[in-house]
């Protein structure tokens, strides 16, 4: 896994050593980023990095992993701009106790990752909101700059449209 370094967009491996928040050695003493390739397979795991935020509730690690311009597209909802989607998302951390994604599928090309995942979500109220989604990133750099949610719709806007 590989996570936000010093300079919080330069990759560091644990298993190599590095912590997020300390200088690697990709960075520049001064922790400014330098020049380095993003490959497909650092994109593969952006992209499985923000759902494991997601599920962890980390809002401020799914905002550094998503670009200032993002936007986020839900058919059937509509189209948000980065910070309504994370207050969005935020809403749902705060309202449930249990995330989980798993029987994870990843395609990467380019600069898209496509996701199609499993997941479990159980609200404090003890309700539980079992979904399947796919997920269609679009990365500028190492930074989504676009996703689309797939996902049953109509189960999603039974429970969601409740909340708000």
């Amino acid at each position: 896994m590989f996570t936000a370094g010093c300079c919080g967009r330069i990759f560091c491996s644990p298993a190599a050593g590095h912590l997020p928040g300390a200088q690697a050695s990709a960075c520049k003493p001064s922790g400014t980023e330098v020049n380095v390739t993003v490959t497909t397979a650092i994109r593969r795991q952006r992209a499985l990095a923000l759902l494991e935020a997601i599920a962890a509730g980390d809002i401020d690690h799914i905002r550094a992993l998503l670009a200032p311009d993002c936007c986020w597209d839900i058919p059937g909802f509509g189209v948000y701009d980065r910070e309504t989607f994370l207050a969005s998302l935020a809403n749902t951390i705060t309202l449930t106790d249990h995330r989980r994604f798993h029987n994870v599928i990843v395609t990467a090309e380019d600069n898209r990752v496509a996701v199609a995942v499993d997941g479990e979500f159980r609200f404090r109220d003890g309700r539980d909101y079992n979904n399947r989604y796919h997920y269609l990133f679009e990365f500028s750099g190492d930074r989504i700059i676009r996703g689309v949610e797939y996902m049953d719709t109509a189960l999603a806007s039974n429970l969601f449209r409740g909340q708000q």
